[in-house]
């Protein structure tokens, strides 16, 4: 019985449309799936080596995976391939959720579970399935956003840097007028004809970083890198107001999908081991036949029979206390591993907080430094012009304006970081994120 596990970005994207990892896709390379039926590593690296793009799904089951362990899987994710993982997980709920969550960790894509398993034992597989999915869309949707917010800052970079590039030509311009003119020194004019070149350097870094990180956002969200994309919107330097910190918290112990998965396995393993101690109890079966029995179904004689069975464990209390031992070891597991985890999920929202708290911080002395370094920018060149001072003063302030430009820029960055942290710290980032980044 197949179970969809969360979908992943490919590494050989760049190489095949990216219209989406659903098996039923138009592209036949998605429909087919290569069984890797071999008893080692490098016989399943010549089989997908010959195969190459003419397929992105392979099977790895029981052999090969006994074989390599899960390291085969995570060379075959990591190249970009999906993996069908098929070992039919038949166990009691909390290994079979345990399992599942653990193969999603892996990045499988599919994996199978023995139907002939109890109801509840499919409904834990199913539900580590769809938690282990929506922890992999909140870690999707922070990688892109981050990436996102990181072209906003470099488009603001690159309007800057050209501003201070025509400040540069026009200072440059004016003291070369000066220096024809004869009313200035050549040392005047070289110095600022190195800054316009300065400047000039600068603002084509700028743009070649920002041309390779629009490739790297298209990768990510599964378009050709040679797509052309255009952002409609810029940095938000204003935010609401968040939430005080101990609803934040609250909010994440509610929302976060990790911290579930932890809980539903803990009440697996408590469950596990009211069931272990039922095994003192006696136990009451009852059976029944009714058919018909002759040489053809019109002339047949019906038959029944009837049966009722007692089970009374007088001599298996060992096993039984074995069993119990055993459940009462996975509770203390789990019951430490979601302590654990409640702990960490409050740290996240509190360090996030405070990361937020201190980026508002920021970005008010970063604006207020961007002012001034521009009213002084504008007072040297006021000064220049008369004849007052040198380009030595003019460069300086230039310097100034630049660097207080890049702070500002910096600190938008890092308060909206942070504020798609704290979403992901209380896990909302897929409900919050698109609303924060949905353009102008």
């Amino acid at each position: 019985m197949p179970v969809t596990l969360s979908n992943r970005i490919p590494d050989i994207a760049s190489r095949h449309d990216s219209r989406g990892d659903d098996l039923h896709d138009r592209d036949p390379r998605r429909r087919l799936i290569v069984a890797l039926d071999v008893s080692t590593a490098a016989a399943a690296q010549k089989i997908v080596a010959a195969v190459g793009d003419s397929a992105l799904t392979y099977k790895v089951g029981m052999q090969l995976y006994t074989a390599e362990g899960p390291q085969v899987v995570r060379d075959l994710v990591t190249s970009g391939r999906r993996v069908f993982l098929d070992l039919k997980y038949h166990d009691i709920p909390n290994t079979v959720g345990s399992a599942v969550s653990e193969a999603a960790k892996l990045g499988v894509s599919m994996l199978t579970v023995h139907a002939s398993g109890s109801a509840k034992m499919l409904r834990a597989a199913a539900d580590a399935a769809q938690m282990s999915a929506r922890d992999a869309r909140e870690i999707i949707v922070l990688a892109v956003s981050g990436t996102y917010l990181q072209i906003l800052a470099s488009q603001a970079n690159v309007l800057s840097q050209e501003s201070q590039v025509k400040e540069a030509d026009a200072a440059f311009r004016q003291s070369e007028r000066e220096y024809q003119a004869g009313t200035k020194p050549v040392i005047d004019r070289n110095r600022s004809f190195v800054q316009f070149h300065t400047e000039q350097q600068r603002l084509t870094s700028l743009r070649a970083d920002l041309v390779k990180q629009f490739m790297q956002l298209a990768r990510l969200i599964g378009l050709p890198v040679t797509q052309v994309l255009t952002l409609s919107e810029e940095l938000p330097a204003e935010v609401p107001q968040a939430v005080p910190v101990e609803e934040a918290v609250k909010l994440a112990m509610e929302n976060r999908a990790d911290l579930k998965a932890s809980n539903m396995q803990l009440k697996a393993a408590l469950e596990a081991h009211k069931a272990s101690k039922a095994e003192y109890l006696p136990s009451l079966g009852v059976s029944g036949y009714y058919g018909l029995q002759g040489i053809n179904p019109d002339k047949g004689v019906g038959v029944f029979q009837a049966a009722a069975t007692i089970n009374i464990p007088i001599f298996q209390s060992g096993r039984v206390k074995a069993d119990i031992e055993q459940a009462d070891a996975a509770v203390s597991q789990r019951q430490a591993e979601y302590d654990d985890e409640l702990g960490a999920v409050e740290l996240d929202v509190r360090q996030s907080y405070v990361d937020l708290q201190v980026a508002k911080e920021q970005i008010g002395v970063a604006a207020q430094n961007r002012k001034i370094a521009g009213e002084t920018l504008t007072e040297s060149l006021d000064r220049f012009a008369a004849g007052v001072t040198n380009s030595v003063e003019v460069v300086q302030s230039q310097e100034t304006v630049a660097s207080a430009e890049r702070d500002y820029v910096s600190s938008l960055f890092t308060l909206n970081l942070a504020r798609i942290r704290l979403a992901r710290a209380v896990g909302l980032a897929e409900q919050f994120i698109p609303n924060m980044l949905k353009g102008n």
